[in-house]
């Protein structure tokens, strides 16, 4: 080929030293080792995907826990354990003495008979709660009345009482 600047070479043919053998497999080489990396940077995205879909999890329970509202139960006795369980348990005894004695008031130790063998941390426990819900107040030393809120309570649900007082149980049992 001739042109103004001289004679130049076939741009479509390869050089005299080229070897087509040698070039694909060079460049064979090369595609397995693209198609390995490929291969790891789908893994590695994969892996990060499911960091990503964790972090989102994260952070929608967060959100969800900060929109929460604390909200008393249904009896108005907050927190758990045996407390509340007392609580739930006492309430039920004195609204029930209230509808049919007519008596609003009661003592620390008809609470622990009515109890029958709980320990008395726990009932004091449970009257403890019931004072701070504003369900019972104390009138005098060990003696306690029901309020108009504690009056006014709905009966426990089923299955928030015990089915047996504590000795009853291992009387059953025994």
């Amino acid at each position: 080929m001739s042109g103004t600047n001289g004679v130049h070479p076939d741009a479509t043919g390869l050089p005299g030293g080229f070897k087509v053998e040698s070039w694909k497999k060079l460049t064979e080489f090369c595609l397995t080792e693209a198609r390995k990396r490929l291969a790891q940077a789908e893994e590695a995205l994969g892996v990060a995907q499911g960091a990503v879909d964790a972090r989102r999890g994260e952070v929608e329970l967060l959100e969800r826990a900060l929109a929460l509202r604390p909200s008393r139960r249904r009896r108005g006795v907050v927190g758990g354990g045996v407390g509340r369980a007392a609580a739930t348990y006492l309430l039920e005894v004195m609204t029930t003495r209230l509808a049919q004695s007519g008596e609003a008031g009661f003592t620390t130790h008809l609470a622990m008979l009515s109890s029958r063998g709980w320990p008395r941390t726990t009932v004091e426990s449970g009257l403890r709660r019931l004072v701070a819900d504003g369900l019972i107040e104390r009138v005098a030393l060990g003696r306690y009345e029901l309020t108009d809120a504690g009056r006014a309570a709905p009966p426990a649900g089923p299955g928030r009482l015990p089915l047996l007082p504590p000795r009853a149980a291992e009387e059953v049992r025994g």
